[in-house]
């Protein structure tokens, strides 16, 4: 069985649509268990939108004011902590 883990593409306020189409794809992986994790400053809309997701299982929420600006540096270590327990990312 697989566990996905997306992380999920947004502008801060809205969810990208690159979000949806990654989780459409992970969806035809039989089995599958997909989760969005939702990296953000203040992610509640966003965090909305992606459980919206049809095949969605759960949405992950951390919200760090670091997180305003998408920086690898910042959101690596969360990420990182994040996928523990997922066989993809």
């Amino acid at each position: 069985m697989s566990k996905i883990l997306i992380i999920a593409e947004h502008d801060g306020g809205k969810l990208n649509a690159s979000t949806a189409k990654c989780v459409t794809c992970a969806a035809k992986i039989a089995g599958a268990t997909i989760d969005v994790a939702v990296l953000a400053a203040d992610a509640a809309a966003i965090a909305a939108e992606a459980a919206a997701l049809a095949g969605v299982s759960k949405v992950l929420v951390v919200e760090n004011p670091a997180n305003k600006e998408p920086l690898a540096a910042v959101l690596a270590p969360q990420i990182a902590k994040l996928a523990v327990g997922y066989t993809h990312v």
